[in-house]
């Protein structure tokens, strides 16, 4: 299995599993997640995004304010929109299906890398302060550019797209970013967006892989639902959003292990025709299920699902080729 660092929190746990173990790895991780306990008097484990919340926390990449609450529905500007992605970034480094393709090892990175004093005066509104070394260490990597008169604006709030756009160019490399396919532009998209604008492929993308929050969402008669794209995000909604985005990442990496290991086995019994192994495969994992001590197996209808669904991601199904030619015992996929 590969070794990858992808949510400290759980990572080290997810590694030591079998890959069969993982096709609910969603529901995994929010158990996992209520388990954990946060410092907020206003966060509650009822609370919709208590799981994004916990575990950024314990990953250290979000705070709460000296009152000690956590004031979900405060916006956030750019300085702390990119606080925080860095953070993200440097405690879980994107990469694990570039990985798989290329054989680019992911490179832990080390936070005092912040510390080198290149990281200042990097727009003529960033100089020393304490958000210089995580907006000049962005744009050093090309993630955000500024505005025409050389400004960043960083006491300025980011509305919802901004911080969808901020996100995705930060926990996603361009090799692993497939988007916009045509299954993505199929997906319904909100009233009051307009899809001729820079912020499309991020939309399709965020909406399709259900990377954003919506709680906020509403639906008027016509059933056509509106999610307030130039409106200000909320610390809660950019929480949900760096999460669900890590987890999707780490979904796709190890879901083409799966499928690779699936390929395997047809390719290692031909001689039980395509069906025949497919089966048999199933029957290797109702095994390895029974043996399960962590209480995580996986049903054909998961995997099924999974199967069409990440069928329609290129980047995945380039990896579940790779994968399976260094993995299948003297058989090339």
């Amino acid at each position: 299995m590969l070794k990858i660092k992808h949510l400290p929190l759980i990572g080290l746990f997810l590694l030591s599993l079998p890959l069969t173990a993982l096709a609910d790895l969603r529901t995994f991780v929010h158990d996992e997640a209520a388990k954990l306990t946060v410092p907020f008097s206003d966060i509650g484990s009822a609370h919709p995004n208590y799981s994004a919340i916990a575990i950024l926390h314990q990953d250290e990449v979000i705070k709460g304010y000296p009152d000690g609450t956590f004031q979900p529905d405060r916006g956030v500007n750019r300085a702390e929109m990119m606080k925080m992605l860095v953070l993200s970034y440097i405690s879980n480094p994107p990469g694990a299906l570039d990985t798989i393709i290329s054989g680019n090892e992911i490179v832990p990175l080390d936070p005092a890398l912040l510390n080198d004093p290149k990281y200042a005066n990097c727009f003529s509104d960033v100089k020393d302060e304490w958000f210089a070394p995580y907006v000049c260490y962005a744009k050093e990597q090309g993630w955000i550019e500024g505005y025409p008169d050389g400004s960043y604006k960083p006491a300025q709030n980011v509305n919802r797209v901004e911080a969808i756009k901020m996100t995705l160019n930060t926990l996603i490399l361009d090799s692993e970013w497939p988007s916009p396919t045509e299954a993505e532009k199929a997906f319904p998209m909100p009233a009051d967006a307009d899809m001729n604008q820079w912020y499309a492929p991020y939309l399709h993308f965020g909406i399709a892989k259900e990377l954003l929050d919506g709680n906020h969402v509403t639906i008027d008669n016509d059933n056509k639902y509106y999610y307030g794209p130039a409106e200000n995000m909320s610390r809660k909604e950019v929480a949900e959003t760096i999460f669900r985005t890590s987890l999707y990442m780490l979904e796709r990496s190890y879901y083409a292990e799966l499928f690779a290991t699936m390929q395997c086995f047809r390719k290692e019994h031909t001689d039980l025709g395509d069906e025949g192994a497919y089966q048999a495969w199933l029957e290797e994992l109702d095994r390895l299920n029974a043996a399960s001590t962590n209480g995580l197996t996986v049903t054909q209808e998961e995997i099924d699902e999974l199967y069409l669904h990440y069928g329609e991601d290129d980047v995945v199904t380039q990896a579940v080729h790779v994968y399976a030619n260094d993995i299948c015992e003297g058989v090339e996929y």
